[in-house]
């Protein structure tokens, strides 16, 4: 997700997806730069990917993701995840 992007989106609203088809290595820069950044720190981060390692995990996890899910995931899992994520994300609706 650019920048810009998630400068322009409200902050209360944006839920980031990052699905590792590409490098981990950009995944986990994207995510850290969210996380860095006074303004999207508060983004909610899943990261869904087909690497279970336990090192990919922790990485994410230092990067500043979430959660971490791994394939396959079925819709209910994925769809309790995404309930617990933002269930626990500052909005301005609490």
């Amino acid at each position: 997700m650019s920048a810009l992007l998630c400068k322009c989106l409200p902050r209360d609203r944006l839920f980031t997806i990052n699905e590792l088809l590409y490098l981990m290595e950009q995944a986990l820069c994207r995510t850290y730069y969210l996380k860095s950044d006074p303004a999207t720190v508060n983004i909610p981060v899943v990261v869904v990917s087909a690497d279970a390692l336990a090192s990919q995990i922790e990485a994410a996890r230092e990067a500043g993701a979430d959660r971490y899910v791994t394939k396959p995931v079925s819709v209910s899992e994925f769809l309790e995840v995404l309930d617990e994520v933002l269930g626990e994300a500052e909005t301005r609706y609490g």
